[in-house]
């Protein structure tokens, strides 16, 4: 079902109101962690499953949509971004993950080359796991590469 982008906006106007600022813009990377955890199916084997890690092919698909309309709301994504690009690479599958960090990514992070070594890090070992696992519903591995490739040009100040 897709998102309720009108309730939201009302949920945000709440927030705002409130002087939550700060928890409006750490909800996007709660969002991204959690989100996927209430209630899915996996698309390979069609099966309920608990954790997002036991089958990444799991896609959420409406993660892209989601990140754009915190975007127009003024989620600060310089800030947050790399925080973003952390939790995207336990969320769903290589072509979400893509979609939605290319709109983080073309409108800038404000990061240190210490923290994008550090995802850097944990993409590559994801991508690892995922070659070597026999595990049917494991995460494409060429697409971690390419979500390892997309994120170093990022840290390289290169375009995505």
């Amino acid at each position: 079902m897709p998102p309720d982008f009108e309730k939201a906006k009302h949920a945000i106007r709440a927030y705002r109101a409130l002087g939550h600022e700060e928890e409006f813009h750490l909800l996007l990377l709660e969002l991204a962690s959690n989100y996927p955890l209430n209630s899915r199916t996996c698309e390979s084997c069609d099966s309920d499953i608990e954790c997002v890690k036991a089958c990444p092919k799991y896609t959420l698909k409406y993660l892209p949509e989601i990140v754009q309309f915190f975007l127009q709301e003024g989620w600060n994504h310089r800030k947050y971004g790399i925080g973003l690009l952390s939790a995207l690479l336990y969320t769903t599958d290589g072509k979400v993950i893509l979609e939605a960090a290319k709109l983080i990514c073309e409108k800038g992070i404000d990061a240190t080359q210490e923290d994008f070594d550090r995802l850097l890090g944990n993409i590559a070992e994801a991508e690892h796991h995922a070659r070597c696992s026999w595990v049917e519903c494991e995460a494409d591995a060429d697409e971690l590469a390419a979500y390892y490739e997309a994120v170093l040009r990022v840290s390289q100040g290169k375009p995505f």
